[in-house]
């Protein structure tokens, strides 16, 4: 709740600050905002990135205390995964800038702010060894919350399909970070982890993580109802991963893809 309480404080100030004055000697009849409260929007879908690589080193950089989690693993071979995947929730606000000239709002613009909260993603590496029937994997585990910020371009294709493509900026960190070690039987590498046999599970410390993208959204959505519009939001980054005391990287490959509802005011 405090995260979402949080949201509507965001959105009310940045109506607040968007619905000042902007043109002081305006006649009767005239906009006097320069920006006009647009739509709702609501997001659901999966949020990814792609580290490109991983390796145990870099796992490590995750945890608080590395040494506690150090095994022997002379007799394993290394398998990565370096992308991961969760379940996201977004929610914006927008609004349309005053045109200086004709004064009237471009409905063909919009400004977006808004939030978005992601569900635990999973970075893995995985020491297996067939001889000795035994596997470990090495995992961080963590959410996000992101706050997020676009400008978008939108248009029409006859009375009931609407499209949008623009440029948007996102700040985040993590939540619920973990460190976790998974030790069992030896399983087909294919397999997730959690498909190993006696598998045993320890938890440590993870140090915070800090996001920042320049994204890439857009999508298509088709008229239902009045004001409603239902359709599908996608968006690709290109950002850095910033790890409590560690130098940054980047995460050149990453975006998301869900279903979206705008309502227009």
């Amino acid at each position: 709740m405090k995260h979402l309480a949080a949201f509507f404080i965001f959105c009310f100030s940045s109506a607040a600050l968007l619905a000042q004055d902007y043109y002081p000697g305006y006649t009767k009849g005239q906009p006097t905002r320069a920006w006009k409260t647009a739509s709702a929007v609501v997001d659901l879908g999966i949020d990814w990135d792609n580290y490109g690589s991983m390796s145990f080193d870099r796992m490590m950089q995750f945890a608080k205390n590395p040494t506690a989690m150090k095994r022997d693993l002379g007799m394993f071979s290394e398998h990565i995964t370096a992308e991961t995947a969760g379940a996201f929730i977004s929610v914006r606000a927008t609004w349309n800038p005053l045109n200086k000239k004709t004064r009237e709002y471009n409905e063909n613009q919009e400004l977006q702010l808004g939030m978005r909260l992601v569900s635990p993603k999973e970075a893995m590496v995985t020491y297996q060894s067939q001889e000795l029937d035994s596997s470990i994997v090495f995992c961080n585990l963590h959410g996000e919350i992101n706050l997020d910020a676009a400008y978008i371009f939108k248009g029409t294709w006859g009375d009931n399909w609407l499209w949008h493509i623009g440029g948007g900026f996102s700040a985040g960190w993590s939540t619920g970070n973990e460190m976790i070690i998974l030790s069992g039987r030896y399983y087909d590498p294919e397999l997730h982890p959690t498909t190993q046999e006696a598998m045993e599970e320890e938890r440590f410390a993870a140090r915070n993580v800090y996001y920042s993208r320049l994204s890439i959204p857009y999508g298509i959505a088709y008229r239902v109802g009045e004001n409603g519009y239902f359709g599908l939001s996608f968006r690709r980054n290109i950002g850095l991963q910033f790890i409590q005391g560690q130098d940054a990287t980047v995460v050149a490959n990453s975006g998301s893809f869900g279903l979206s509802y705008r309502y227009e005011l």
